[in-house]
């Protein structure tokens, strides 16, 4: 039973993970031209629904990185 508690948890910790690591690439693209930007540009359309599912997520830590998240990808969307 307590590794059915721990599962969630581990799961939350990861979405929060990958959501910090789309705003952190995200960010770095930003200041940035070339192929990275191209990329990122192009990937947009399928990252932006996953961001927005973070948002509405119930762990409060999943939708602050997800929020922040949205937020880097707004600023590259502007930049393009």
């Amino acid at each position: 039973m307590a590794l059915l508690k721990e599962e969630p948890l581990v799961v939350g910790l990861g979405r929060v993970a990958a959501l910090q690591l789309i705003g952190k690439v995200a960010e770095k693209v930003v200041m940035r031209d070339g192929f990275l930007k191209e990329v990122m540009g192009r990937e947009l359309e399928a990252l932006v629904p996953v961001v927005e599912g973070g948002m509405h997520h119930l762990k409060n830590e999943v939708s602050r990185a997800a929020v922040k998240a949205m937020a880097s990808l707004s600023k590259l969307l502007r930049k393009q």
